[in-house]
């Protein structure tokens, strides 16, 4: 991560403007923090708010991963809070400036959930979600939305 994805500057400035970012150092660091981080693998990233876990990931991701799943984190943030309107934009903005990325139909599809739960109107899911199947058919998220995706009316 050191040598591929935080040099990049687009990264570095996302996290610094929507994080408060801190490293661990998991062999020589604080025995108490690491077992309150339920470290399990290296490289992890938890989003926390506060005391509580928003979301988390391990591995190595490059560049314009880790960039989709931060918009994800933040996105599953705002649902958790009831912020419906801000957690479509994230979810929207992962999916669509990060076309390629892994985490794309993920974001396709609570993108679908975030604005449904906005507007209390089913017919708001289709968009993302019918996007969803079509750009990704084989994800398990796609197959997630195939009933509402074939569905009428």
């Amino acid at each position: 991560m050191d040598a591929v994805t935080y040099p990049q500057p687009e990264v570095t400035r996302f996290i610094r403007e929507q994080f408060v970012p801190v490293k661990v150092n998991v062999i020589s660091g604080d025995a108490k923090q690491i077992a309150h981080l339920h470290h399990l693998w290296t490289p992890a990233f938890v989003v926390l708010e506060g005391e509580r876990e928003c979301e988390r990931r391990y591995g190595f991701l490059p560049p314009e991963e880790m960039s989709a799943w931060l918009r994800l984190a933040l996105g599953d943030r705002a649902l958790s809070r009831g912020r419906y309107d801000e957690a479509a934009a994230w979810f929207n903005e992962a999916g669509r400036a990060f076309p390629q990325s892994a985490f794309t139909p993920r974001a396709l599809y609570w993108e679908g959930v975030a604005r449904y739960r906005q507007s209390g109107d089913h017919t708001a899911l289709r968009p993302p979600w019918s996007d969803l199947a079509h750009r990704f058919p084989e994800s398990s998220w796609s197959r997630a939305v195939a009933w509402a995706v074939t569905r009428t009316g």
